[in-house]
Formats: C-alpha cells, structure tokens, sequence
C-alpha cells in the first residue's frame, strides 16, 4: 500500500517525532473503528501525536517488506494523517515502509491486523508456515518499543470468512496468531469483547466491517485494554470507560 525522496516532503511521509505512536492496521483501521481508537489513543497516552496508517485489504505480509512495492499493490482503499481516507486507490508512492515506521523512538506501536492473514492462510496446514510473516513483522518492532497488537473479532457463520475456512480453522487460526504475537507483543483479544453478553460481530452487509456505534464499542473496548496493559511510567491512562453502546449487529 507506498517511496522517499528526500528533497521533497510528502503528505503521508511518516514523522519522525520521538514521541509519536505508530498505529498500523487493514480496512478496519482505515475505517470507524480506526477513527475511534485514534481518538481513544490520543487520551490514553495523554495526547501524544498517533500516527494512523491503514490499508483495506492487508495483512502482515503486506507490511513486513523493506520497500512499500507489496502494499502498493493492493487498490482498494487507504488511510494515513497527511491525505485522510482515500477509497479506491492504491496507498501513494510515499507510504511509508516498516523501517521508516519503526524507528526506535517510538514508545508504543499499534498493529491491528489478523482478519485478512485468517482469510488467506487458514486452510495452510503447516502453523509455522502460516505465522512466518506475522513474526517477520514484529520483528521489526524495536526493542525499547512496547507492541499492542488488536487481534480479529469472531466471524459470522454466514460471512465470507466462515464460508472459506470454518469456524474450526479460524479458531486454529488465531489461537496460533495471539500465541505467536505474545511472544513479543501485548495481544489483545477481540474474540473476547462482548456487548450485552455475546460476541460482537460485522454489522455491515458484507458480513466484515463494522460501522456507527458497534465500530465504536469495538474500538473503546479495545482502548481499555490498552489502558489496562501499558506502563503507567510511559503512557498516561486517562481514559474513561464510555456509556454502552446500542448493538447494531445483524
């Protein structure tokens, strides 16, 4: 879903502020849902500068490249601070690669990914094979930097998701995905975020995205697990929990 020159300053360039969160993620991150835990974050970490990169249709072997050629390729949809939300394009020229994102300074990074690796790779049987760019990609994550990594929600049994997979596959599937990321990363589970008792699920008519107040749950349920995980000592909670929200849910 991106290049570099350095005589000239792009939009989407990635800003290199010691104090700046990195905030990564698919359509979900481009969308509502990414708004809101912006939003959230900004409170979280006592306004610090949150810089939100999405592309619709990625997963973590998009973003572990040096280049941005792989992520370039997808041209569905994408956001970052400098150009807002883009739909039906490819990320620019100058989207920014992971070693341009994970520079070291950076406290914390946000990656939310995991519904488009569960889409791709759950009938791969071999389990090493299948989180080979999961670990690619938090490798890259600098040591002094605390990773947040917000995994899918569960999918619908009439989704397009289900249909590929099964809900057995999914369930190996990201079992595996929050094993593997607990190794380096706080993994936050969205299988476990309930509204009224059951699991939040696509409120949109494809079965996968989620909008209005259910996006919005999703993203402050997800926010007080941050608060919840991160050191008091480096980011600031100061985020309130926010009245329920109404379950749109099909």
């Amino acid at each position: 879903m991106f290049w570099l020159s350095a005589s000239v300053s792009y939009a989407c360039q990635n800003s290199t502020s010691a104090d700046r969160l990195i905030y990564i993620g698919d359509s979900h991150t481009v969308g509502t849902f990414g708004q809101q835990l912006t939003k959230n974050l900004e409170k979280v970490t006592d306004s610090k500068p949150i810089k939100r990169y999405g592309v619709v249709g990625s997963a973590a072997g998009h973003w572990n490249k040096k280049d941005n050629s792989s992520i370039r390729k997808l041209k569905i949809g994408y956001y970052c601070d400098g150009d807002g939300q883009v739909n039906g394009k490819a990320p620019k020229a100058d989207f920014p690669t992971p070693t341009q994102l994970f520079q070291g300074a950076e406290p914390m990074v946000v990656i939310a990914l995991g519904t488009n690796d569960v889409n791709s790779k759950c009938n791969v049987s071999d389990k090493t094979e299948q989180m080979a760019a999961v670990k690619e990609l938090i490798s890259q994550v600098r040591p002094n930097s605390k990773c947040i990594w917000v995994g899918p929600t569960e999918q619908p049994n009439d989704g397009p998701i289900a249909k590929n997979c099964g809900q057995t596959k999914i369930k190996a599937f990201v079992d595996n995905l929050k094993q593997t990321v607990s190794s380096r990363c706080i993994y936050i589970d969205s299988r476990e975020i309930k509204l009224n008792g059951k699991p939040i699920l696509p409120n949109r008519s494809d079965k996968l995205h989620y909008d209005g107040d259910l996006a919005e749950h999703w993203a402050n349920a997800v926010s007080l697990k941050i608060q919840e995980t991160v050191s008091p000592q480096s980011i600031k909670s100061n985020y309130q929990r926010p009245a329920p929200k109404v379950n749109h849910a099909n």
